[in-house]
């Protein structure tokens, strides 16, 4: 579905945009999709609801693989190894605590009842909610003109080198 998605409403679409700005549109619906198949699931009563919330959350699975190309191209090429080392540093960080946090909210739904047994989808949503918003205020000019760090710093030092010449 995400391909015929990505072939014929971003490339066959008259859109103008560039792939940058199509990795970022990506990215900004893959996180609002994520943010609502899992606050279906958190507030699923019924079987059918909670798989058309995992179903939707599937859908919105690409985000961090989007979110990790845009990053490199607007990081550039020298610097692209520092950008994974940080992003796999702060992955483990999170995978160590995630687990004991998801446990402590699923023992606070169970002891508040029923109801409450989504707490940690809940929890999980309001986050992906809050990641949704922060990639949507990225403007697409900023991304779409933005050269990467590299070529700044070799346009920079090519015009530092010209001075110097002259």
């Amino acid at each position: 579905m995400s391909h015929w998605l990505v072939s014929n409403l971003l490339n066959k679409g008259n859109l103008g945009l560039s792939a940058r700005e199509k990795d970022l549109r990506l990215a900004q619906g893959s996180a609002v999709v994520a943010a609502v198949g899992t606050l279906i699931v958190a507030t699923a009563d019924t079987m059918p609801l909670l798989v058309v919330g995992m179903v939707t959350f599937n859908l919105g699975g690409g985000y961090t693989f989007l979110l990790r190309g845009l990053m490199s191209l607007l990081v550039g090429g020298h610097s692209t190894g520092l950008l994974y080392s940080c992003i796999a540093f702060v992955e483990a960080l999170v995978m160590l605590g995630s687990p004991i946090f998801y446990a402590w909210l699923f023992n606070v739904g169970l002891d508040k009842g029923e109801g409450s047994v989504g707490l940690p989808y809940m929890v999980s949503g309001w986050i992906l909610v809050a990641a949704a918003v922060m990639v949507g205020v990225i403007r697409a000019s900023f991304v779409g003109d933005a050269r990467t760090v590299g070529e700044r710093d070799l346009q920079s030092e090519a015009g530092e080198e010209d001075a110097a010449e002259r």
